[in-house]
Protein backbone atom coordinates (compact mmCIF):
# COMPACT_ATOMS: atom_id res chain seq x y z
CA UNK A 1 0.00 0.00 0.00
CA UNK A 2 1.24 3.46 -0.83
CA UNK A 3 2.07 6.13 1.93
CA UNK A 4 0.41 9.58 2.34
CA UNK A 5 4.24 10.93 2.00
CA UNK A 6 4.55 9.07 -1.17
CA UNK A 7 1.28 9.63 -2.59
CA UNK A 8 -2.26 11.08 -2.75
CA UNK A 9 -4.98 11.48 -5.02
CA UNK A 10 -5.68 14.75 -6.75
CA UNK A 11 -9.54 16.06 -7.14
CA UNK A 12 -8.49 15.73 -11.32
CA UNK A 13 -6.31 12.35 -11.41
CA UNK A 14 -7.75 10.25 -13.75
CA UNK A 15 -6.88 6.86 -15.70
CA UNK A 16 -8.34 7.16 -18.67
CA UNK A 17 -11.11 9.08 -20.73
CA UNK A 18 -14.35 7.92 -22.46
CA UNK A 19 -13.47 9.63 -25.65
CA UNK A 20 -10.57 8.32 -27.46
CA UNK A 21 -9.35 11.25 -29.03
CA UNK A 22 -9.26 12.72 -25.23
CA UNK A 23 -7.90 9.10 -24.22
CA UNK A 24 -5.24 9.43 -26.95
CA UNK A 25 -1.96 9.58 -24.43
CA UNK A 26 -3.03 6.63 -22.19
CA UNK A 27 -3.64 4.95 -25.72
CA UNK A 28 -0.65 5.63 -26.68
CA UNK A 29 1.63 4.49 -23.90
CA UNK A 30 -0.26 2.29 -22.13
CA UNK A 31 -1.42 -0.12 -24.86
CA UNK A 32 -2.39 -3.64 -23.94
CA UNK A 33 -2.52 -6.30 -26.84
CA UNK A 34 -4.63 -8.75 -26.32
CA UNK A 35 -3.84 -10.66 -29.21
CA UNK A 36 -5.75 -8.96 -31.93
CA UNK A 37 -2.93 -6.46 -33.16
CA UNK A 38 -1.52 -9.16 -34.78
CA UNK A 39 -4.42 -10.87 -35.91
CA UNK A 40 -4.86 -7.03 -37.53
CA UNK A 41 -1.50 -6.74 -38.74
CA UNK A 42 0.36 -9.88 -39.74
CA UNK A 43 -2.29 -12.35 -39.68
CA UNK A 44 -3.75 -14.58 -42.80
CA UNK A 45 -6.81 -12.89 -43.29
CA UNK A 46 -6.23 -9.43 -44.01
CA UNK A 47 -9.42 -7.46 -44.10
CA UNK A 48 -11.15 -7.42 -41.30
CA UNK A 49 -14.72 -5.97 -39.73
CA UNK A 50 -13.60 -4.97 -36.10
CA UNK A 51 -16.32 -5.51 -33.90
CA UNK A 52 -17.19 -4.60 -30.66
CA UNK A 53 -19.33 -2.69 -28.25
CA UNK A 54 -19.01 1.04 -27.65
CA UNK A 55 -15.88 1.48 -25.34
CA UNK A 56 -14.55 -2.39 -26.30
CA UNK A 57 -11.72 -1.11 -27.49
CA UNK A 58 -11.85 -0.27 -30.90
CA UNK A 59 -10.52 3.17 -31.91
CA UNK A 60 -7.78 2.04 -29.59
CA UNK A 61 -6.67 -0.60 -31.90
CA UNK A 62 -6.66 1.69 -35.01
CA UNK A 63 -4.78 4.08 -33.17
CA UNK A 64 -1.88 1.48 -32.39
CA UNK A 65 -1.85 1.00 -35.75
CA UNK A 66 -1.50 4.31 -36.87
CA UNK A 67 1.14 4.77 -34.63
CA UNK A 68 2.99 1.69 -35.48
CA UNK A 69 2.79 1.20 -38.84
CA UNK A 70 4.62 3.40 -41.91
CA UNK A 71 1.44 3.13 -44.29
CA UNK A 72 -1.48 3.99 -43.20
CA UNK A 73 -4.69 6.11 -44.48
CA UNK A 74 -7.50 6.74 -42.86
CA UNK A 75 -10.92 7.14 -44.24
CA UNK A 76 -13.31 9.85 -41.91
CA UNK A 77 -16.87 9.61 -42.80
CA UNK A 78 -17.36 12.81 -41.61
CA UNK A 79 -15.09 14.26 -43.89
CA UNK A 80 -16.52 11.72 -47.58
CA UNK A 81 -19.36 14.51 -47.85
CA UNK A 82 -21.59 11.37 -48.42
CA UNK A 83 -24.42 13.84 -47.07
CA UNK A 84 -24.20 14.91 -50.48
CA UNK A 85 -25.87 11.53 -52.04
CA UNK A 86 -29.19 12.31 -49.65
CA UNK A 87 -29.74 15.62 -51.20
CA UNK A 88 -28.95 14.52 -54.55
CA UNK A 89 -32.44 14.94 -56.70
CA UNK A 90 -31.49 12.40 -59.21
CA UNK A 91 -30.60 9.88 -56.57
CA UNK A 92 -33.77 10.32 -54.74
CA UNK A 93 -35.31 9.90 -58.16
CA UNK A 94 -33.83 6.80 -58.91
CA UNK A 95 -34.42 5.46 -55.27
CA UNK A 96 -37.66 6.61 -55.55
CA UNK A 97 -38.17 4.13 -58.22
CA UNK A 98 -36.82 1.25 -56.57
CA UNK A 99 -33.96 0.91 -58.62
CA UNK A 100 -30.66 -0.93 -56.77
CA UNK A 101 -28.26 1.54 -55.86
CA UNK A 102 -25.97 -0.75 -54.54
CA UNK A 103 -23.44 -1.32 -57.43
CA UNK A 104 -23.33 2.53 -57.57
CA UNK A 105 -22.26 2.43 -53.61
CA UNK A 106 -19.77 -0.40 -54.26
CA UNK A 107 -18.48 1.94 -56.81
CA UNK A 108 -17.87 4.73 -54.38
CA UNK A 109 -16.33 3.06 -52.07
CA UNK A 110 -13.72 1.32 -54.38
CA UNK A 111 -13.15 4.70 -56.19
CA UNK A 112 -12.48 6.26 -52.98
CA UNK A 113 -10.09 3.28 -51.38
CA UNK A 114 -8.17 3.30 -54.91
CA UNK A 115 -7.42 6.68 -55.44
CA UNK A 116 -6.63 7.34 -51.41
CA UNK A 117 -3.66 4.42 -51.28
CA UNK A 118 -2.84 5.53 -54.59
CA UNK A 119 -2.47 8.95 -53.87
CA UNK A 120 -0.52 7.96 -50.26
CA UNK A 121 1.48 5.88 -51.82
CA UNK A 122 3.37 8.01 -54.94
CA UNK A 123 2.53 11.86 -52.45
CA UNK A 124 -0.18 12.94 -55.31
CA UNK A 125 -0.49 16.62 -54.57
CA UNK A 126 -0.90 18.31 -57.58
CA UNK A 127 -1.26 18.16 -61.31
CA UNK A 128 3.10 17.71 -61.84
CA UNK A 129 2.96 14.81 -59.41
CA UNK A 130 -0.08 13.37 -60.95
CA UNK A 131 1.81 13.27 -64.42
CA UNK A 132 5.15 11.78 -62.64
CA UNK A 133 3.13 9.30 -61.59
CA UNK A 134 1.36 8.28 -65.33
CA UNK A 135 4.73 8.39 -67.49
CA UNK A 136 6.17 6.25 -65.25
CA UNK A 137 3.07 3.17 -65.42
CA UNK A 138 2.41 3.87 -68.70
CA UNK A 139 5.82 2.32 -69.57
CA UNK A 140 5.58 -0.18 -67.29
CA UNK A 141 1.87 -1.53 -67.21
CA UNK A 142 1.07 -2.54 -71.06
CA UNK A 143 -1.92 -4.84 -70.75
CA UNK A 144 -4.85 -3.92 -72.36
CA UNK A 145 -6.60 -4.40 -69.04
CA UNK A 146 -3.58 -2.41 -67.03
CA UNK A 147 -4.04 0.79 -69.77
CA UNK A 148 -8.08 0.19 -69.62
CA UNK A 149 -7.18 1.23 -65.63
CA UNK A 150 -5.13 4.25 -66.39
CA UNK A 151 -7.58 5.63 -68.81
CA UNK A 152 -9.97 5.11 -66.02
CA UNK A 153 -7.63 6.82 -63.30
CA UNK A 154 -6.83 9.47 -66.00
CA UNK A 155 -10.53 10.20 -66.32
CA UNK A 156 -10.56 11.13 -62.62
CA UNK A 157 -6.97 12.48 -62.67
CA UNK A 158 -7.62 16.13 -62.03
CA UNK A 159 -9.31 15.17 -58.64
CA UNK A 160 -6.34 13.08 -57.14
CA UNK A 161 -5.29 15.84 -55.56
CA UNK A 162 -8.22 17.07 -53.80
CA UNK A 163 -9.97 16.04 -50.74
CA UNK A 164 -11.97 12.74 -50.90
CA UNK A 165 -15.24 14.79 -50.16
CA UNK A 166 -14.60 15.83 -54.35
CA UNK A 167 -14.16 12.73 -55.34
CA UNK A 168 -17.10 12.15 -53.75
CA UNK A 169 -19.25 14.57 -55.37
CA UNK A 170 -17.25 14.41 -58.71
CA UNK A 171 -18.31 10.40 -59.33
CA UNK A 172 -22.02 11.41 -58.41
CA UNK A 173 -21.97 13.93 -60.76
CA UNK A 174 -21.07 11.31 -63.59
CA UNK A 175 -24.42 9.36 -62.65
CA UNK A 176 -26.38 12.11 -62.22
CA UNK A 177 -25.23 13.13 -65.82
CA UNK A 178 -25.76 10.13 -67.41
CA UNK A 179 -29.10 9.96 -66.15
CA UNK A 180 -30.10 13.77 -67.50
CA UNK A 181 -28.51 12.58 -70.53
CA UNK A 182 -30.59 9.82 -70.75
CA UNK A 183 -33.66 11.52 -69.53
CA UNK A 184 -33.52 14.29 -71.90
CA UNK A 185 -33.02 11.88 -74.79
CA UNK A 186 -36.09 10.14 -73.85
CA UNK A 187 -38.42 11.78 -71.88
CA UNK A 188 -38.77 15.30 -72.64
CA UNK A 189 -40.03 17.41 -69.39
CA UNK A 190 -38.88 14.70 -67.29
CA UNK A 191 -36.09 16.61 -66.07
CA UNK A 192 -38.13 19.57 -64.44
CA UNK A 193 -40.41 17.23 -63.11
CA UNK A 194 -37.41 15.68 -61.13
CA UNK A 195 -35.71 18.90 -60.01
CA UNK A 196 -39.36 19.90 -59.16
CA UNK A 197 -39.69 16.71 -56.94
CA UNK A 198 -42.63 16.02 -58.99
CA UNK A 199 -44.63 12.38 -58.07
CA UNK A 200 -45.29 9.75 -60.85
CA UNK A 201 -47.72 7.41 -61.38
CA UNK A 202 -46.42 3.69 -60.78
CA UNK A 203 -47.09 3.15 -64.68
CA UNK A 204 -44.64 5.65 -65.42
CA UNK A 205 -42.36 4.45 -62.62
CA UNK A 206 -42.22 1.01 -64.71
CA UNK A 207 -41.49 2.76 -67.41
CA UNK A 208 -38.80 4.94 -66.16
CA UNK A 209 -37.29 1.81 -64.26
CA UNK A 210 -36.80 -0.33 -67.40
CA UNK A 211 -34.72 2.65 -68.88
CA UNK A 212 -32.27 3.36 -65.82
CA UNK A 213 -32.04 0.69 -65.06
CA UNK A 214 -29.71 0.17 -67.89
CA UNK A 215 -27.54 3.00 -67.04
CA UNK A 216 -27.02 2.16 -63.29
CA UNK A 217 -25.65 -0.87 -64.46
CA UNK A 218 -23.47 1.21 -66.58
CA UNK A 219 -21.20 2.77 -63.88
CA UNK A 220 -17.47 1.23 -64.99
CA UNK A 221 -17.53 -1.57 -62.87
CA UNK A 222 -15.20 -3.11 -64.96
CA UNK A 223 -12.46 -0.55 -65.57
CA UNK A 224 -12.74 -0.19 -61.66
CA UNK A 225 -11.81 -3.82 -61.17
CA UNK A 226 -9.13 -3.53 -63.80
CA UNK A 227 -7.90 -0.48 -61.44
CA UNK A 228 -8.23 -2.85 -58.27
CA UNK A 229 -5.89 -5.58 -60.51
CA UNK A 230 -3.39 -2.73 -61.39
CA UNK A 231 -3.34 -1.78 -58.02
CA UNK A 232 -2.19 -5.24 -56.88
CA UNK A 233 0.73 -4.88 -59.44
CA UNK A 234 2.11 -1.88 -57.82
CA UNK A 235 1.79 -2.94 -54.23
CA UNK A 236 3.66 -5.85 -54.74
CA UNK A 237 6.05 -5.50 -51.57
CA UNK A 238 5.11 -8.36 -48.50
CA UNK A 239 7.15 -5.76 -46.66
CA UNK A 240 5.67 -2.29 -47.33
CA UNK A 241 1.94 -2.74 -46.42
CA UNK A 242 -0.65 -0.25 -46.66
CA UNK A 243 -3.64 -0.06 -44.55
CA UNK A 244 -7.31 1.99 -44.83
CA UNK A 245 -8.83 2.06 -41.85
CA UNK A 246 -12.53 3.43 -41.15
CA UNK A 247 -13.92 4.92 -37.85
CA UNK A 248 -16.69 6.84 -36.48
CA UNK A 249 -19.51 5.11 -38.79
CA UNK A 250 -21.37 5.05 -35.99
CA UNK A 251 -21.57 8.85 -35.76
CA UNK A 252 -23.83 11.76 -37.58
CA UNK A 253 -22.11 11.48 -41.40
CA UNK A 254 -25.02 10.76 -43.64
CA UNK A 255 -28.58 10.72 -43.66
CA UNK A 256 -30.11 7.63 -41.83
CA UNK A 257 -31.89 6.33 -44.68
CA UNK A 258 -28.67 5.81 -46.38
CA UNK A 259 -26.47 4.91 -43.98
CA UNK A 260 -27.10 0.96 -43.79
CA UNK A 261 -26.62 0.92 -47.39
CA UNK A 262 -23.71 2.51 -47.93
CA UNK A 263 -22.40 0.50 -44.73
CA UNK A 264 -22.93 -2.53 -46.37
CA UNK A 265 -21.58 -1.71 -49.70
CA UNK A 266 -18.64 -0.63 -47.94
CA UNK A 267 -18.12 -4.42 -45.89
CA UNK A 268 -18.73 -5.74 -49.49
CA UNK A 269 -15.92 -3.77 -50.46
CA UNK A 270 -13.49 -5.89 -48.23
CA UNK A 271 -14.17 -8.63 -50.61
CA UNK A 272 -13.04 -6.63 -53.57
CA UNK A 273 -9.73 -5.88 -51.88
CA UNK A 274 -8.82 -9.54 -50.99
CA UNK A 275 -6.53 -10.08 -54.15
CA UNK A 276 -4.33 -7.13 -52.97
CA UNK A 277 -1.96 -8.70 -50.52
CA UNK A 278 0.04 -6.25 -49.67
CA UNK A 279 -3.23 -4.16 -48.25
CA UNK A 280 -5.27 -4.69 -45.36
CA UNK A 281 -8.53 -2.86 -44.73
CA UNK A 282 -9.81 -2.67 -41.24
CA UNK A 283 -13.32 -1.36 -40.38
CA UNK A 284 -14.74 -0.50 -36.94
CA UNK A 285 -18.03 -1.45 -35.79
CA UNK A 286 -20.09 -1.49 -32.97
CA UNK A 287 -22.24 -4.47 -32.58
CA UNK A 288 -25.53 -2.73 -32.26
CA UNK A 289 -24.95 -1.09 -35.83
CA UNK A 290 -23.56 -3.84 -37.98
CA UNK A 291 -26.84 -5.72 -36.68
CA UNK A 292 -29.10 -2.94 -37.86
CA UNK A 293 -27.10 -2.91 -41.03
CA UNK A 294 -27.36 -6.66 -41.85
CA UNK A 295 -31.23 -6.37 -40.46
CA UNK A 296 -32.22 -3.07 -42.79
CA UNK A 297 -30.12 -4.47 -46.03
CA UNK A 298 -31.52 -8.23 -45.74
CA UNK A 299 -33.14 -8.02 -49.30
CA UNK A 300 -29.64 -7.15 -51.00
CA UNK A 301 -28.04 -9.58 -52.46
CA UNK A 302 -24.95 -10.03 -50.84
CA UNK A 303 -24.33 -13.10 -48.27
CA UNK A 304 -24.12 -12.41 -44.70
CA UNK A 305 -21.54 -15.29 -43.70
CA UNK A 306 -19.40 -13.69 -46.55
CA UNK A 307 -19.65 -10.53 -44.08
CA UNK A 308 -19.56 -12.63 -40.81
CA UNK A 309 -16.14 -14.70 -41.88
CA UNK A 310 -14.35 -11.11 -42.26
CA UNK A 311 -15.49 -10.17 -38.42
CA UNK A 312 -12.84 -9.98 -35.78
CA UNK A 313 -14.73 -9.87 -31.93
CA UNK A 314 -13.14 -7.63 -29.36
CA UNK A 315 -12.71 -9.81 -26.33
CA UNK A 316 -10.75 -9.50 -22.97
CA UNK A 317 -9.98 -11.60 -20.26
CA UNK A 318 -9.86 -10.08 -16.44
CA UNK A 319 -5.55 -10.52 -16.82
CA UNK A 320 -5.77 -8.47 -19.63
CA UNK A 321 -8.13 -5.76 -18.31
CA UNK A 322 -6.05 -6.43 -14.59
CA UNK A 323 -2.96 -5.55 -16.96
CA UNK A 324 -4.56 -2.48 -18.78
CA UNK A 325 -5.31 -0.77 -15.39
CA UNK A 326 -2.18 -1.58 -13.78
CA UNK A 327 -0.38 0.49 -16.82
CA UNK A 328 -2.50 3.16 -16.72
CA UNK A 329 -2.57 3.21 -12.70
CA UNK A 330 1.40 3.17 -12.96
CA UNK A 331 1.52 6.22 -15.55
CA UNK A 332 -0.89 8.50 -13.33
CA UNK A 333 1.15 7.78 -10.14
CA UNK A 334 4.48 7.18 -11.15
CA UNK A 335 5.02 9.98 -13.12
CA UNK A 336 4.18 12.52 -10.18
CA UNK A 337 5.70 10.56 -7.11
CA UNK A 338 7.84 7.64 -7.51
CA UNK A 339 9.86 5.80 -9.61
CA UNK A 340 8.68 2.14 -8.38
CA UNK A 341 6.00 0.24 -10.25
CA UNK A 342 2.14 1.02 -8.88
CA UNK A 343 -0.40 -1.64 -9.51
CA UNK A 344 -3.96 -1.83 -8.80
CA UNK A 345 -2.70 -3.96 -5.76
CA UNK A 346 -0.41 -0.55 -4.21
CA UNK A 347 -4.22 1.34 -3.97
CA UNK A 348 -7.00 -1.51 -3.43
CA UNK A 349 -8.51 -3.02 0.08
CA UNK A 350 -7.59 -6.54 -0.45
CA UNK A 351 -11.24 -7.61 -0.56
CA UNK A 352 -14.90 -6.17 -1.09
CA UNK A 353 -18.09 -7.74 0.46
CA UNK A 354 -19.58 -9.87 -1.74
CA UNK A 355 -22.91 -11.39 -0.35
CA UNK A 356 -22.12 -13.00 2.51
CA UNK A 357 -18.62 -13.75 1.29
CA UNK A 358 -15.76 -11.24 0.42
CA UNK A 359 -14.44 -11.15 -3.38
CA UNK A 360 -11.21 -9.80 -4.79
CA UNK A 361 -11.20 -6.26 -4.89
CA UNK A 362 -10.17 -6.33 -8.69
CA UNK A 363 -12.25 -8.86 -9.36
CA UNK A 364 -15.33 -7.59 -7.63
CA UNK A 365 -14.89 -4.28 -10.15
CA UNK A 366 -14.42 -6.39 -13.16
CA UNK A 367 -17.69 -8.30 -11.71
CA UNK A 368 -19.58 -5.14 -12.71
CA UNK A 369 -17.99 -4.74 -16.07
CA UNK A 370 -18.88 -5.70 -19.84
CA UNK A 371 -15.13 -6.75 -19.23
CA UNK A 372 -14.26 -3.82 -21.99
CA UNK A 373 -11.51 -1.22 -21.04
CA UNK A 374 -14.05 1.80 -21.05
CA UNK A 375 -16.47 0.26 -17.84
CA UNK A 376 -13.40 -0.38 -16.09
CA UNK A 377 -11.85 2.74 -16.87
CA UNK A 378 -14.96 4.41 -15.79
CA UNK A 379 -15.04 3.12 -12.45
CA UNK A 380 -11.51 3.67 -11.55
CA UNK A 381 -12.43 7.47 -11.81
CA UNK A 382 -15.49 7.75 -10.17
CA UNK A 383 -13.36 5.54 -7.21
CA UNK A 384 -10.22 8.22 -7.68
CA UNK A 385 -12.61 10.91 -7.31
CA UNK A 386 -13.96 9.49 -4.03
CA UNK A 387 -10.62 8.85 -2.70
CA UNK A 388 -8.90 12.44 -3.09
CA UNK A 389 -6.32 13.31 -0.80
CA UNK A 390 -5.88 9.73 0.19
CA UNK A 391 -3.20 7.31 -1.01
CA UNK A 392 -5.51 4.45 -1.25
CA UNK A 393 -8.60 4.33 -2.69
CA UNK A 394 -10.48 2.50 0.42
CA UNK A 395 -13.40 0.04 0.84
CA UNK A 396 -16.09 2.94 1.31
CA UNK A 397 -14.98 5.06 -1.77
CA UNK A 398 -15.16 1.71 -3.92
CA UNK A 399 -19.32 1.64 -2.42
CA UNK A 400 -19.92 5.01 -3.10
CA UNK A 401 -17.91 4.78 -6.47
CA UNK A 402 -19.94 1.70 -7.31
CA UNK A 403 -23.71 3.98 -6.81
CA UNK A 404 -22.22 6.69 -9.76
CA UNK A 405 -20.67 4.10 -12.09
CA UNK A 406 -24.20 2.18 -11.95
CA UNK A 407 -26.06 5.09 -13.10
CA UNK A 408 -23.92 6.36 -15.26
CA UNK A 409 -23.56 2.84 -17.34
CA UNK A 410 -27.12 2.55 -17.49
CA UNK A 411 -27.38 5.84 -18.96
CA UNK A 412 -24.27 4.87 -21.36
CA UNK A 413 -26.30 1.80 -22.51
CA UNK A 414 -29.51 4.23 -23.47
CA UNK A 415 -27.08 6.19 -25.37
CA UNK A 416 -25.56 3.60 -27.33
CA UNK A 417 -29.06 2.13 -28.26
CA UNK A 418 -30.89 5.10 -28.46
CA UNK A 419 -31.28 4.92 -31.95
CA UNK A 420 -32.94 1.47 -31.95
CA UNK A 421 -34.57 1.72 -28.98
CA UNK A 422 -34.95 5.29 -27.78
CA UNK A 423 -37.05 4.78 -24.84
CA UNK A 424 -34.74 1.56 -23.36
CA UNK A 425 -34.76 3.87 -20.23
CA UNK A 426 -38.23 4.22 -19.20
CA UNK A 427 -39.02 0.63 -19.52
CA UNK A 428 -35.79 -0.31 -17.28
CA UNK A 429 -38.02 0.73 -14.61
CA UNK A 430 -39.94 -2.43 -14.81
CA UNK A 431 -37.09 -3.89 -13.24
CA UNK A 432 -36.48 -1.57 -10.37
CA UNK A 433 -36.45 -3.14 -6.28
CA UNK A 434 -36.53 -6.61 -8.39
CA UNK A 435 -34.46 -9.59 -7.14
CA UNK A 436 -31.36 -9.93 -8.80
CA UNK A 437 -32.48 -13.33 -9.76
CA UNK A 438 -36.32 -12.86 -11.64
CA UNK A 439 -38.40 -16.28 -13.27
CA UNK A 440 -40.43 -15.00 -16.04
CA UNK A 441 -43.51 -16.42 -15.24
CA UNK A 442 -43.64 -15.03 -11.78
CA UNK A 443 -44.44 -11.43 -13.22
CA UNK A 444 -47.66 -9.57 -11.66
CA UNK A 445 -50.15 -8.74 -14.00
CA UNK A 446 -51.74 -5.71 -12.31
CA UNK A 447 -48.22 -4.67 -10.97
CA UNK A 448 -46.67 -4.82 -14.25
CA UNK A 449 -49.60 -2.86 -15.93
CA UNK A 450 -49.08 0.04 -13.35
CA UNK A 451 -44.92 0.15 -14.12
CA UNK A 452 -45.83 0.34 -18.17
CA UNK A 453 -48.58 2.62 -17.94
CA UNK A 454 -45.69 5.03 -16.27
CA UNK A 455 -43.15 4.22 -18.43
CA UNK A 456 -45.47 5.09 -21.28
CA UNK A 457 -46.43 8.31 -19.48
CA UNK A 458 -42.71 9.05 -19.31
CA UNK A 459 -42.33 8.51 -22.96
CA UNK A 460 -44.18 11.58 -23.76
CA UNK A 461 -44.62 10.54 -27.48
CA UNK A 462 -41.19 8.77 -27.73
CA UNK A 463 -42.11 5.91 -30.31
CA UNK A 464 -40.37 2.04 -30.41
CA UNK A 465 -40.73 -1.30 -30.60
CA UNK A 466 -41.21 -1.08 -26.50
CA UNK A 467 -43.91 1.33 -26.91
CA UNK A 468 -45.43 -0.34 -29.00
CA UNK A 469 -45.58 -3.75 -27.30
CA UNK A 470 -46.72 -1.67 -23.97
CA UNK A 471 -49.74 -0.35 -25.77
CA UNK A 472 -50.64 -3.62 -27.06
CA UNK A 473 -50.31 -4.79 -23.69
CA UNK A 474 -51.83 -2.06 -21.71
CA UNK A 475 -54.67 -2.48 -24.80
CA UNK A 476 -55.14 -5.88 -24.35
CA UNK A 477 -53.87 -6.56 -27.82
CA UNK A 478 -50.82 -8.19 -26.44
CA UNK A 479 -50.80 -10.82 -23.63
CA UNK A 480 -48.71 -10.71 -20.87
CA UNK A 481 -46.31 -13.19 -21.64
CA UNK A 482 -45.66 -12.38 -24.75
CA UNK A 483 -45.13 -8.52 -23.64
CA UNK A 484 -42.67 -10.36 -20.68
CA UNK A 485 -40.57 -12.13 -23.51
CA UNK A 486 -40.09 -9.51 -25.75
CA UNK A 487 -39.40 -6.96 -23.03
CA UNK A 488 -36.22 -9.27 -21.74
CA UNK A 489 -35.16 -10.00 -24.72
CA UNK A 490 -34.78 -6.45 -25.36
CA UNK A 491 -33.08 -6.57 -21.64
CA UNK A 492 -30.59 -9.02 -22.50
CA UNK A 493 -30.45 -7.39 -26.10
CA UNK A 494 -28.44 -4.43 -24.74
CA UNK A 495 -27.01 -6.01 -21.60
CA UNK A 496 -28.88 -5.14 -18.36
CA UNK A 497 -29.66 -9.06 -18.12
CA UNK A 498 -28.42 -12.32 -18.65
CA UNK A 499 -30.91 -15.02 -19.55
CA UNK A 500 -31.10 -18.66 -18.26
CA UNK A 501 -33.45 -21.04 -20.62
CA UNK A 502 -33.68 -23.56 -17.74
CA UNK A 503 -32.61 -24.26 -14.12
CA UNK A 504 -29.15 -25.59 -14.44
CA UNK A 505 -28.24 -24.01 -17.42
CA UNK A 506 -25.89 -21.58 -18.24
CA UNK A 507 -26.46 -18.04 -18.26
CA UNK A 508 -26.17 -16.81 -21.07
CA UNK A 509 -24.57 -13.06 -21.67
CA UNK A 510 -24.31 -10.76 -25.02
CA UNK A 511 -21.47 -9.28 -23.84
CA UNK A 512 -19.12 -12.64 -23.41
CA UNK A 513 -21.38 -14.17 -26.82
CA UNK A 514 -23.48 -11.28 -28.38
CA UNK A 515 -26.82 -13.07 -28.53
CA UNK A 516 -26.59 -16.64 -28.25
CA UNK A 517 -30.34 -16.75 -27.50
CA UNK A 518 -32.80 -16.23 -30.29
CA UNK A 519 -36.39 -14.92 -29.51
CA UNK A 520 -37.88 -18.36 -30.00
CA UNK A 521 -35.66 -20.03 -27.36
CA UNK A 522 -36.95 -17.20 -24.14
CA UNK A 523 -39.76 -18.73 -22.85
CA UNK A 524 -41.49 -18.08 -19.38
CA UNK A 525 -39.60 -20.84 -17.90
CA UNK A 526 -36.72 -18.53 -18.64
CA UNK A 527 -34.95 -16.73 -15.65
CA UNK A 528 -33.65 -13.89 -15.78
CA UNK A 529 -30.33 -12.19 -13.81
CA UNK A 530 -29.55 -8.45 -13.80
CA UNK A 531 -26.03 -7.52 -14.70
CA UNK A 532 -24.40 -6.17 -11.48
CA UNK A 533 -23.63 -3.53 -13.54
CA UNK A 534 -26.87 -1.94 -12.48
CA UNK A 535 -27.31 -3.23 -9.28
CA UNK A 536 -26.78 -0.34 -7.49
CA UNK A 537 -29.39 1.99 -10.39
CA UNK A 538 -32.12 -0.27 -10.16
CA UNK A 539 -32.44 -1.09 -6.24
CA UNK A 540 -31.73 -4.49 -7.39
CA UNK A 541 -32.25 -7.08 -4.61
CA UNK A 542 -29.18 -9.45 -4.19
CA UNK A 543 -29.55 -12.61 -2.97
CA UNK A 544 -25.93 -14.77 -3.88
CA UNK A 545 -22.21 -14.25 -4.40
CA UNK A 546 -21.54 -13.67 -8.07
CA UNK A 547 -18.76 -16.41 -7.57
CA UNK A 548 -21.23 -18.67 -8.27
CA UNK A 549 -22.76 -17.61 -11.92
Amino acid sequence: MLKTSEFVFRASDRVGFAAAEQDRAFLISCFVDNGQYDELTKGDLRNHVVLGRTGAGKTALLERITERQNNVVRLDPEQLALNYLSTSTVLLFLTELGLDLDLFFGLLWRHVVVVEVLRSRFRIKDNESKQHFFNIFATLFQSQKQQRALEYLDQWGSSFWLDTEERVREVTAKLENDVRAEAGLHFPGLLSKIEGGASFTEEEKREYRERFKFVVSQVQIQELANVIDLLGAILDDPQNVYFVLVDHLDEKWVDDQLKSRLIRALLETLRRFLSVTSLRIVIALRFDLYDRVLSDTRNSQQQEEKSHSLSLTIRWTREQLTSLMDERINRVIRQRYTKRRVTHADILPEDMPDGNQRRRSMDWILDRTFMRPRDVIQFFNFAIAKATDQPVIPEVALLDAEGEYSRERMNAVADEYVATYPTLLYFVETLYGQPERIALDTFDDLALSERVQSALASCNGAADKMADWAHNYISGKMPMDSFVRELFYVFYEVGIVGLQKASGEPISWTYESRRSLSRAEITLTARARVHPMFWRRLGTRTQQPLIDS
